[in-house]
This record gives structure tokens, C-alpha cells and sequence, in this order.
């Protein structure tokens, strides 16, 4: 086997190809039939050899091909044959062998080229994300040290602040100071060491604490920008007084609450000094807490529209804003220097869509305090309306009133109005009638009042002759359903009534009492406080067909332009080019010229308007008017509150109808209980929302400015600070005007004049130096100047 010939040497591959692969040829036969020789079909080749290695053996074969002899013995074909065979098998082997070989030099011929340009590509990424990494490191580097920077900044500044403060003899020692509130003056304070034993005296017999004090003086109050005094004359100035050290100071901090079980320190309040950074923080936070949880005012529609309020606590001519109403009030001219707000107050709400196209409304007398009249006319009726809003405060209050005269003026107001319209009389009289009638027996023909609520006072009588005296009658008890207009903690009463003439009460079509309790479950708002009077709801017939006048309610339609037709040519074709050009000119001449800025923009509407309608498909859709939703619950309200709220108007409602005094008085006190306990949680509920929000503040605006000024800005303090339009201006005369309209038109005027150029087109030249003599100014920018422009930019845009 040794001596095969190499088929894939070069010098034997002709001889090969000639010799060894026509093989295939010993295998044609051919077969004598009836005398006849026919082939198989295959092609004769030249004859074939073998040459062996040294010349041991030579296979030749003369004949073209090998057919048997007649005188050729069979075994000799057989082992030609075979060998034939060994030889075939031999050089297959070898063949296949060649192959792998080759084709394991080109596997690894092909995979180091693959390699290579797979380094190569490598590298050339692996540098190009070194230097990627390296810029951004660079740049968050930057940016790290730049804050790093500020901070430190601000430390040190801190530090030199703190420095400066320590280093300061009055604040040196301000960690072992106490403020002393309302501790009462003497004039013997003049005496010395009188102050400082009056403090130790609070040390020792009220605090029980064995500590010296060392040193107590009298804070004189501050000044405000006025000149006036900020604290109140009747309250006693504060203390400051230095303990030795801080554990002192612990304890006595620690011990204040027991001042309030003394009668004689019960008064007083023990805290720490502060600096005034920190009574600017907590003042701020204080101003933050006071509006987390709070939601906006609403006011509750029943289709009412005509509302009179009792008790508004508006203060000089201030006034309420609601949304949809015109407001008529009457508020108290003085306020009682200790009080914390206004007191009293009656005014009334009118749809302001009525007034103007239907009502007419004017006030007809606010001469007498918490008693307000209007005058409401049809302008295409009949309607005369004299309506009258009251509130007599209750016997025992600091701003009493009285009954009398109260009543006598009202009598006298009746007997001036009753021939401008029909009168109704209603609010808060503070008078329980009980079973007392309010008519004459034989002259008023009404049914008799049921009543719910059997206790009568002193203003109840009174309130009882008026209405005999006036021919008045009460609504409460005779139409629609009765109910208590007063309840709460300390008990149930009807002190809130509506009057009509006894000929006009045929004229009220109905009459509903609605509770706060009932109220707040309707609508599903449950505010921190509410007031303990119902509401009264009633419903007029006027006589006269005022809904007649009134718009209809047609679905209003508006054009909407489908804008994915836009032409590509939109403003640009032939056509409108020349008014486009002719626009621009028209603005720029009205801008420059004539300042008139509202013209130009009106003109450029107008050209834009009409190419839309013109090259823009339009159809006509119903006008929609979306209103914002917003939530009626508080965002500390969970189920626990909505459970106990629930349970405490069962057990209202049961109070209320019972009529056994025994039954009657164990479920008022389960009421009390349970309301105590829900106005006790609900409050609890809103400092811990408050709380939980303060430290969210807090830690945004050490974390993230951006957040902090967000969060703070969706709490709505700055809704507090916006201010309107004065309500009076002085003309061009000096003089000062309160109507609106001509309000309006002033101030029209100015803003129309503010940035209008009504100067000459072709002024004089200054006397100053022109722009055109400074040739810098009309040089052409250059790119080096934009170039700086650009590098003096801020990194982060700034809107």
C-alpha cells in the first residue's frame, strides 16, 4: 500500500487522470446474443496500466475493454478484480484524508483572520467607550465638585454666621435661656430683685423644681415697619430667664405642663429662646401646616337662586367670592380689638346669570346692623320682590343687641316696603317660640304650626308679637317637612325660621329643613368644623312667568377644523401670497409706526382665519364644557372616620325622633359621645396628615430644590396673596369712580397706552450721541462674538 501513486501530486495528476479514473470503464460488458455483440452503451477509453514502485508489478490491459476469453480461467479475473478493489479503497482513504487536512488549514486559516478583525474592531470600540467614559466621569466630576463646592460654601458661611453669633455676649449664652409667657406685670417690678423672686417663686412653688434662677429681665416689644407696637397692650411683656446650665433647663421645659393645674400659673408658658432664624423657619411652617389638608371653599347648589347667609365674619368691605353668584352683603363696621376675626354679617348670593337678563337687584336698606335688604324685579315680569336677611345675636354675647329695638326697626322697615313688593323675612332670630301660636285667633286663617320643639325664651316671645303685630306667619311647621335648625353637642333647637304675610303663604310651593349632618353625607364632604345651624330651602311661586324670558337651553355648536387637511401650500400659494405681503406690511407699519399692536394682531388673525376657512375642511360639533372634578373628601379621610361619621348621624337621627324625655336624654348623651369622639379623631387624623407632609417638605428641600418648590407650590399658599382689581380709580379729572364699568374702561385705557409708541415716526435728533455716529453698532456680527455669546450661556436652560 505503500507504493500507491499521490494522485494530488502535480507531475502524475495527467497520468492519473487518464489511468486511474477511467476505471469505471472495466466494469462494460458485452453480451452475444443470437450471434450478435451489442455494448452497454459506454464509450471506449485508451487502455490502462499501473506501475508499480520498483518495477514488482505491472497491470496492463491490451484490449480496450475486458471481456472474458474463452480460454481465460475465471479465477485469475476474480483476484484482478479484487485487487482492483483494494486499490479503489486505498486511494479513497487517502483522498478523504487530504480533505480533512485541507479543510482543517482553512478552518484555522479562517478563524485567525476572523480574530484579527474582531481585535481589531475591539480596540477600536474599547477606545472610543475609554474616552466616552472618561468625558462623562469628567463631567459628572465637574458637576459633583461644583456642588461639593456650594455646599461647603454655604457651610462655611454658616460656620462664620454661627461664629459671629457665639462671639456676640448678648447670644452667647442663649442655650440656657427661657422664654416666660403672659407671666402678669407689677408695678413693683421697678423694685429690685422683686422680678427675679417672682420667677423663682414660679420655679419653686409651681414647677417644684429645686433650681436657681440667675438672671430675669423684661423683653421690650418690638416695632414694625410702622412704628407700632406688633404685641397686644393687654398682654404681659416677655421674660427671659438664665438658668446655669442645660440640664436645668431640661428640667424645667420638662415640668411646664403641670403650670396648668395651678390656678395662679395657669396662664403662664415656659419655652426655649430661639434665634431669629429659627422663628422665621417656624413661622414659615407654621404658614405651610395651616394650609396642608385644606380644600378649596364650596358652596353647596340646590339650584338656589337666591342664597342668604347669617354669620358671614366679614370684616369691612370685604366680600364672597363664589364662583357663579354676585354677592350683597352688610358686614359689620366695628370689631372688638381682642377678637380674632369678624363677627356677625348677613349678605346674600344671586345667580349672576339671572341679574342683568331676568332679575334686577338692588339693595334697598343696610341702615340697621345685621339686617339686609334687596329689592329683586322682573325686567320682562312682573316679579317684586322685597326680601330681608336677619341675624339677632343670642342673649349673654359681648356684641348684644337689643330685642326691641331690633324688632321695632324691622316693623318700621315692613311698614316702608310693603308697597314695593311682597316681603319675606328670614334668618337666624335666636328665638325658640315652642308652642306659642303666631297668629290671632279670628283675624289669621292658617293652619297651626307643628311643633318640635316645645321650649320658648324671652326673644321667642318677642319674636311672637312681632309676627302677630306684622301679620306675619311662620313657614317652619305649616309647609313641607319640620326639623331642628340647630343642633349640636349642647342640644337641639329651632331658632331659624322663614316669614311670609299670612295672605302670601299659599304662594310657597315648598319647604325643606335640611341638617349639616344630612348636608355633609349628600355631598360627601366632611369639613374640619361646620356650623350647627340647617339650611333652609324653600320654593316661591311669583305670579308671574319669569322661566318665560329665560334662555333656552340649546346644545351650542362650534366650527372644528380638521387639521390633518392641511395643504402643503397653506399660505404660501399664489393666490394668497400677495395679501400675506401685504399683511406684513400692514403690521409692520401699525407696529412701528402707529404702535398699535392689537390692530397688527387682529390683521394677522384675520388673514390666517380666512385662508382656514377657505383651504381647511370645517364641521360643526357640539360645544363641550368640561369642568374640572375635583375630590370630595380630604386626604386624611379613611374608612375608620367614614364608620364613626356614619354611626354618629344614626345616633343623631335616633335622638331626634325620640319622644321620651328618659330615652331622649341617654341618646342625646350617646350622641355627644360619639361626636366628641369623631371631631377628636378627625382632628387627629389632620395633624398627622400634616406631620407626615411637613417632613416630606422638609426632606425635598434638602434633597431636591425643584421638588421642594413644586410640593410647595400645589398647597395654594400664594392663592391667599392674590389680589384683584381695586373696585374705585381716579379718572383723568382726579376724581375717584366705583362704578364698574367705568373701572374697567380705565384701566383698559392705561394698559392700552403702557406699551403703545405714539411718538413721531420722524423725531428730532438728541442732543446725545446717535447710534448711527457708534460704527461698532452697525458692524455685522461676527462669528467670534457668537461664539462668546454661546460659551457665556448658563449650562441648564432656565425658564
Amino acid at each position: 500500500m505503500d507504493n500507491i501513486v499521490n494522485p494530488m501530486d502535480s507531475s502524475m495528476s495527467e497520468n492519473f487522470v487518464t489511468e486511474v479514473m477511467a476505471v469505471g470503464n472495466m466494469f462494460s460488458t458485452s453480451t452475444q446474443i443470437q450471434g450478435t455483440t451489442k455494448s452497454n452503451g459506454r464509450k471506449r477509453l485508451h487502455s490502462w496500466k499501473r506501475p508499480a514502485e520498483n518495477s514488482a508489478e505491472v497491470l496492463e490491459c491490451e484490449e480496450p475493454t475486458c471481456k472474458k476469453s474463452k480460454g481465460e480461467p475465471k479465477d485469475n479475473f476474480n483476484d484482478r478484480f479484487d485487487e482492483m478493489l483494494k486499490m479503489m479503497s486505498c486511494l479513497g482513504e487517502q483522498i478523504n484524508t487530504q480533505i480533512a487536512s485541507h479543510m482543517d488549514n482553512l478552518e484555522k486559516k479562517i478563524e485567525e483572520k476572523v480574530t484579527n478583525i474582531l481585535d481589531k474592531r475591539l480596540n477600536i470600540e474599547m477606545e472610543n467607550l475609554d474616552q466616552r467614559i472618561k468625558a462623562n466621569i469628567e463631567e459628572k466630576m465637574h458637576e459633583e465638585i461644583g456642588k461639593i463646592r456650594y455646599d461647603i460654601d454655604n457651610k462655611f458661611k454658616i460656620i462664620s454666621e454661627q461664629e459671629s453669633d457665639l462671639s456676640n455676649p448678648t447670644h452667647n449664652n442663649r442655650q440656657l435661656k427661657v422664654i416666660v409667657k403672659n407671666f402678669d406685670e407689677s408695678a413693683q417690678e421697678t423694685q429690685p430683685g422683686y422680678l427675679l423672686k417672682s420667677v423663682q417663686d414660679l420655679v419653686t412653688d409651681g414647677l417644684k423644681l429645686d433650681i436657681k434662677v440667675n438672671n430675669v429681665e423684661r423683653i421690650q416689644p418690638k416695632l414694625n415697619i410702622n412704628n407700632h407696637v406688633t404685641s397686644s397692650k393687654t398682654r404681659p411683656r416677655l421674660e427671659v430667664v438664665t438658668l446655669d446650665n442645660s440640664d436645668q433647663k431640661h428640667k424645667r421645659l420638662s415640668k411646664k405642663r403641670s403650670l396648668k393645674h395651678l390656678p395662679k400659673y395657669s396662664r403662664v408658658y415656659i419655652e426655649s429662646m430661639k434665634s431669629p432664624e429659627e422663628l422665621k423657619e417656624e413661622h414659615n411652617l407654621r404658614t405651610v401646616i395651616k394650609h396642608l389638608g385644606t380644600d378649596k371653599k364650596f358652596v353647596f347648589k340646590n339650584d338656589c337662586d337666591i342664597l342668604g347667609l347669617c354669620e358671614t365674619f366679614l370684616v369691612g368691605d370685604n366680600i364672597l367670592d363664589v364662583s357663579g353668584y354676585k354677592w350683597y352683603g352688610h358686614n359689620r363696621k366695628t370689631v372688638n380689638k381682642k377678637a380674632k376675626r369678624g363677627s356677625g354679617g348677613v349678605g346674600f348670593l344671586v345667580k349672576k346669570e339671572l341679574i342683568g337678563s331676568i332679575l334686577k337687584v338692588n339693595i334697598l336698606d343696610s341702615s340697621f346692623e345685621d339686617i339686609l335688604w334687596i329689592h329683586v324685579t322682573g325686567i320682562n315680569s312682573n316679579l317684586s320682590l322685597c326680601l330681608a336677611i336677619c341675624y339677632l345675636p343670642p342673649d349673654g354675647t359681648t356684641r348684644r343687641t337689643d330685642p326691641n329695638t331690633f324688632f321695632e326697626t324691622l316693623l318700621d322697615q315692613i311698614y316702608s316696603f310693603q308697597n314695593i313688593g311682597d316681603i319675606q323675612l328670614f334668618g337666624d332670630f335666636n328665638s325658640r317660640c315652642g308652642d306659642i301660636s303666631d297668629t290671632i285667633d279670628g283675624v289669621d286663617y292658617l293652619v297651626p304650626r307643628d311643633t318640635i320643639d316645645d321650649t320658648n325664651n324671652k326673644f321667642g316671645e318677642l319674636f311672637i308679637d312681632f309676627l302677630t303685630v306684622s301679620s306675619f306667619g311662620i313657614l317652619n311647621g305649616r309647609v313641607g317637612t319640620q326639623n331642628f335648625t340647630c343642633i349640636s353637642t349642647l342640644g337641639k333647637s329651632v331658632v331659624d325660621y322663614v316669614c311670609v304675610p299670612c295672605e302670601n303663604i299659599d304662594t310657597i310651593k315648598s319647604f325643606t329643613v335640611l341638617s349639616m349632618s344630612e348636608l355633609k353625607s349628600t355631598i360627601g364632604c366632611y369639613p374640619d368644623s361646620t356650623p350647627d345651624h340647617s339650611i333652609l330651602i324653600w320654593e316661591t311661586e311669583t305670579g308671574s312667568d319669569v322661566t318665560s324670558v329665560q334662555p333656552q337651553n340649546k346644545s351650542e355648536t362650534v366650527s372644528k377644523f380638521d387639521l390633518t387637511t392641511i395643504p402643503n401650500d397653506f399660505l404660501t400659494n399664489s393666490e394668497i401670497l400677495e395679501v400675506v405681503k401685504e399683511t406684513i406690511t400692514s403690521i409692520e407699519r401699525k407696529m412701528n409706526l402707529e404702535g398699535d399692536i392689537q390692530s397688527a394682531y387682529n390683521d394677522f388673525l384675520t388673514l390666517v382665519a380666512c385662508e382656514m376657512k377657505a383651504r381647511i375642511h370645517s364641521k360643526k360639533v357640539p360645544k363641550v364644557r368640561r369642568t374640572l372634578q375635583k375630590s370630595k373628601y380630604k386626604p386624611y379621610w379613611n374608612e375608620a372616620l367614614q364608620k364613626q361619621w356614619d354611626n354618629v348621624q344614626q345616633c343623631e337621627k335616633k335622638w331626634l325622633r325620640e319622644n321620651s324625655h328618659c330615652a331622649k336624654r341617654e341618646l342625646k348623651a350617646t350622641y355627644v359621645q360619639n361626636r366628641k369622639r369623631f371631631d377628636m379623631d378627625l382632628r387627629k387624623s389632620k395633624r398627622l396628615y400634616q406631620v407626615e407632609k411637613k417632613r416630606s417638605i422638609e426632606s425635598s428641600f434638602a434633597n431636591d430644590k425643584n421638588e421642594f418648590w413644586k410640593k410647595l407650590g400645589k398647597i395654594g399658599i400664594a392663592n391667599d396673596r392674590v389680589i384683584g382689581l381695586p373696585n374705585s380709580v381716579k379718572n383723568a379729572d382726579g376724581v375717584i369712580i366705583q362704578d364698574r364699568a367705568q373701572v374697567l374702561d380705565v384701566w383698559r385705557r392705561e394698559f392700552e397706552a403702557l406699551y403703545s409708541n405714539n411718538t413721531d415716526p420722524n423725531p428730532e435728533p438728541s442732543d446725545g450721541e446717535s447710534t448711527d455716529s457708534i460704527p461698532e453698532l452697525n458692524n455685522p456680527i461676527t462669528t467670534d462674538e457668537v461664539s462668546r455669546a454661546v460659551k457665556d450661556l448658563k449650562n441648564k436652560p432656565s425658564f
